[in-house]
């Protein structure tokens, strides 16, 4: 209703169904992950689950009867997923479930949603550690290179003080850009 289109064209509005999820799965190499990419698995419903502590197949089939705090588990699941692989902050996933997702949750709830997340994609985040994972080795190749890829080969430079103020920044286009 607000965009008009010039004669003979079309608007198509795309979603890739969770396509950042299969790139950090292959960048990662979690085994978790890389299963979840297959057809008829659930992505969502899983991390809803762990987040519950509730048995994965028994929320799937929960959600497509309808059951709405089922559906709310998977959506936490939902935030989780395409929160945290970007490996951002418990006040900045505070503000994206409000906006993005409409969910009145705490900032204890969202620690622990990350808290699950990690431990649920080691290959992501490498564990309790931190040592091994996506971020933490995606971080040290970057900086050793001064760049950040993409699978297609496109590349940012990242210039800056990895140590000083402006680490944090670099580390997330080092672990986002490539996504």
């Amino acid at each position: 209703r607000l965009i008009r289109v010039p004669d003979g064209f079309t608007v198509a509005e795309l979603d890739f169904a969770g396509q950042e999820f299969r790139w950090m799965a292959v960048a990662s190499g979690d085994e978790r992950m890389l299963e979840l990419c297959q057809p008829g698995e659930d992505a969502h419903s899983y991390m809803g689950a762990q987040i519950a502590g509730v048995d994965y197949h028994e929320l799937i089939h929960m959600v497509k009867e309808g059951d709405e705090h089922a559906a709310l588990q998977r959506k936490f699941g939902k935030l989780a997923n395409l929160s945290f692989q970007y490996r951002i902050g418990s006040k900045s996933a505070l503000t994206k479930a409000r906006t993005d997702y409409e969910l009145d949750v705490t900032e204890e709830q969202i620690k622990q949603f990350l808290a699950t997340y990690k431990s649920t994609y080691v290959g992501v985040s490498g564990g309790p550690s931190g040592r091994g994972g996506y971020w933490t080795n995606q971080v040290s190749k970057c900086r050793m290179l001064g760049y950040a890829e993409t699978f297609a080969g496109r590349r940012v430079q990242l210039k800056g003080n990895w140590t000083g103020r402006d680490a944090w920044a670099m580390e997330s286009t080092a672990i986002n850009y490539p996504i």
